[in-house]
């Protein structure tokens, strides 16, 4: 909570286009946060539907709202507008689909002010409408500075060992900069960039830093919806990967002399971006083997655990390929053509692929697998050691 009366300006930047449905959520969240001394600017880019209108009745209603009219240009387009726009020491963004948590602001910001820090970062929530999974940072709470910053942070913000375990969540929505560090590595980043972009700026600004606090809280309501721009296909969406990961290579590249494994965390998180956006040009045969899997073969029975996204893609990736006989794929949430996980005692297998990216909830699953009687032998994970060893320009 805040220890002092001292209210620096912060100035929160609203990229927006088309979503009208969700937009007065958002920015009602925002307007009451119990942090008052904000701005808030609404940046419409080129939006076909009322969006744009509902951006003016909120620049009219309330003084602290400004609102500004684009050409479609993407949202790294409309952020940058936003900054040169704003005033505040400091700047936050929010998505315009998502909301946060009243209090957010009034105990971030005087974590970075007290402290003089360049940013705050904290965890976020993903909220799929019917429940909500909290998202910490992997970092314990504190004030980063010096050897601890590059012990604890630089050299952990992406684990190398466990696939995919990200220590410091690579969104730029859960944290607050200070608006010249921020405006400095965003105004970096391709415009024509359009899945990755956060993490092009957030671990740049990571790596300048000089003092980052960690709050060990989480306020931001990520929403996860089918029809966002994450589950968007792009004709050039390929072409675009390779942009945002030139970028990450030779931003990040610049500290391997402070941060020697940098470009092996960053080629995790470019892996995790591909496993998930473009699943097909990963999931390969490899020396009779399934990559990045290890020791699977044609002739197994497989059994996939899991039915969200990457799940799905995998699903329908080996079955084109006709690689494996694929038994039945189960959830913990089962829906149609998804079996429970109580279905794996009647059925006859080889081995257990576990489609899931995230290291923690990979580990909770095996230990449930485990306790279940099934040999861990038979289980299957994104191997770390096998991405390691492979080059994403090269496969």
């Amino acid at each position: 909570m805040e220890t002092n009366t001292f209210h620096p300006l912060l100035s929160v930047i609203v990229p927006i286009y088309n979503v009208e449905t969700y937009l007065n959520r958002c920015i009602e969240s925002i307007l009451q946060q119990t942090y008052s001394n904000l701005e808030v600017i609404l940046v419409d880019d080129g939006s076909t539907d009322s969006s744009g209108k509902i951006c003016d009745f909120y620049a009219m209603k309330d003084d602290r709202v400004k609102a500004i009219h684009k050409k479609n240009g993407g949202s790294v387009s409309a952020r940058k507008e936003g900054l040169a726009a704003a005033r505040g020491e400091y700047a936050a963004f929010v998505d315009s689909d998502d909301w946060i948590e009243k209090n957010m602001y009034a105990e971030l910001m005087p974590l970075i002010y007290n402290q003089d820090a360049d940013m705050v970062t904290s965890g976020c929530i993903r909220d799929y409408g019917t429940h909500c999974v909290v998202q910490k940072e992997r970092i314990m709470s504190g004030v980063y500075e010096g050897d601890s910053l590059k012990r604890n942070v630089w050299e952990k913000m992406i684990s190398t060992v466990a696939f995919f375990e990200s220590r410091i969540t690579p969104h730029l929505v859960d944290k607050i900069f200070k608006r010249r560090l921020v405006m400095e590595f965003h105004a970096k980043v391709d415009n024509y960039i359009n899945i990755g972009d956060d993490a092009a700026c957030v671990y740049p600004c990571l790596l300048n830093a000089g003092k980052v606090v960690v709050s060990g809280k989480s306020y931001y309501h990520y929403c996860m919806r089918s029809d966002s721009i994450m589950g968007i296909k792009k004709k050039d969406e390929w072409e675009r990967y390779q942009v945002l990961f030139k970028e990450l290579e030779q931003e990040c590249g610049r500290y391997a002399g402070k941060v020697p494994d940098i470009l092996e965390q960053i080629r995790m998180y470019e892996y995790y971006v591909l496993l998930l956006q473009q699943s097909h040009r990963v999931i390969f045969d490899r020396e009779g083997f399934l990559f990045p899997f290890g020791e699977i073969r044609k002739e197994d029975k497989i059994v996939i655990y899991g039915a969200g996204r990457f799940g799905c893609e995998l699903n329908g990736i080996l079955k084109e390929k006709r690689y494996g006989n694929i038994v039945a794929c189960v959830d913990r949430s089962p829906k149609a053509g998804v079996l429970p996980v109580e279905a794996l005692d009647n059925l006859e297998y080889d081995k257990i692929i576990i489609a899931v990216l995230v290291a923690n909830v990979v580990e909770e699953i095996k230990e449930a697998l485990a306790a279940r009687g099934i040999d861990r032998s038979k289980v299957y994970s994104v191997d770390c050691s096998l991405l390691k060893t492979t080059c994403i320009k090269c496969r």
